[in-house]
C-alpha cells in the first residue's frame, strides 16, 4: 500500500486531496505546516510527499530542500502545489528539488495521473 505525506496549511485542501486519494486505498499522513511535514516525512519515510508551497513555520521549498538534504528522504518524489503564478511557483519549486508542479486550481484528473505517475516511479 502506498503511503502519502499531504501537507497543506487549508484545510478544506487536505479534506480534498484526502477523499481522493482515500477512494484508491492509500495510507494518508497529515501535515499542516512545514515543520509537521518535515518531521513526519522522516520519521514516516511515505511513498511520496505532496507539499503545499505556502505553509507556516517552513514552506513547501524549504521543506523540500530538506527533504533533498536528508540522505533518507532524498530519493522520495516531491509534488508541489502552489497559489503562486504558474512560472514563479515552478521556478521555486523545482529549484527546491521538486519532481513535479501543479498550480492551484489545478485539474483533479491531472493531479491524480500526476500522483500516480510519481508513486509509479517510486516503485
Amino acid at each position: 500500500m502506498d503511503k502519502v505525506l499531504i501537507a497543506d496549511d487549508n484545510a478544506g485542501m487536505r479534506k480534498m486531496l484526502c477523499q481522493a486519494l482515500d477512494d484508491e486505498g492509500r495510507s494518508l499522513i497529515l501535515a499542516a505546516d512545514g515543520l509537521a511535514a518535515l518531521d513526519m516525512a522522516r520519521s514516516e519515510l511515505p511513498d511520496l510527499v505532496i507539499l503545499d508551497m505556502r505553509m507556516p513555520g517552513k514552506d513547501g521549498s524549504q521543506v523540500c530542500a530538506a527533504l533533498r538534504a536528508d540522505e533518507r528522504t532524498r530519493a522520495i518524489p516531491v509534488l508541489m502545489l502552489s497559489g503562486l503564478d504558474d512560472e514563479s511557483g515552478a521556478e521555486l519549486g523545482l529549484a527546491a528539488g521538486a519532481d513535479d508542479f501543479l498550480a492551484k486550481p489545478f485539474n483533479m484528473r491531472e493531479w491524480g495521473a500526476r500522483v500516480s505517475a510519481l508513486l509509479g516511479r517510486a516503485a
